[in-house]
């Protein structure tokens, strides 16, 4: 849940991001410059935020599935697994 703080100031770009990829012709988005101020124009800075929750959400899922994956490997190979390890695969290199 922590990791979720850094994210909301890339939650605009992340927005335009998948507006331009589903602008497969590239009739309405040119690209990042001309989408942003389009997407602010049309809803303001709600539609520069729409989809936070769902990323939050795979955010936070994807973390929990790496975890337990840790905690798994781990298990297998009877590793002792740091919680205070400064990177997940850190863990799996000491061995």
């Amino acid at each position: 849940m922590t990791q979720k703080c850094p994210f909301p100031s890339t939650d605009p770009i992340d927005t335009a991001k998948t507006v331009i990829q589903a602008d497969v012709t590239g009739a309405k988005y040119r690209g990042m410059l001309q989408a942003l101020p389009e997407l602010y124009r049309t809803n303001g800075m709600t539609r520069l935020y729409s989809g936070g929750l769902a990323r939050t959400i795979r955010t936070c899922g994807a973390f929990f599935i790496v975890r337990r994956s840790l905690l798994l490997i781990a298990s297998i190979y009877a590793m002792p697994l740091s919680l205070t390890a400064a990177h997940p695969l850190q863990v799996l290199t000491h061995y």
